[in-house]
């Protein structure tokens, strides 16, 4: 069973990319370091995971919209709303 704490250590709702690179680094410093104790390195661990996965989709979703920046026949840029379906 989850308790509501976890789910709040693992909520990245409103969390920006910048922040959760640098919280992703901070991290992984720790566990390189071996600043943890071994219950929190399996947290640390966990929370890293999530961190990237967030990163990785931001930067997915960041590069497909630039895909469909254009020029268009005046030479100005245009800019169409990514359709995350299809």
């Amino acid at each position: 069973m989850v308790t509501k704490k976890k789910n709040d250590e693992m909520n990245l709702d409103g969390v920006s990319f910048e922040a959760a690179l640098k919280e992703l680094e901070e991290m992984v410093n720790k566990l390189e370091n071996g600043e943890m104790e071994l219950e929190d390195c399996l947290k640390g661990f966990e929370r890293s995971t999530k961190l990237l996965h967030f990163c990785e989709n931001k930067l997915n979703e960041t590069e497909k919209k630039l895909e469909i920046l254009r020029k268009t026949s005046n030479d100005k840029a245009e800019f169409q709303k990514f359709d995350r379906q299809g």
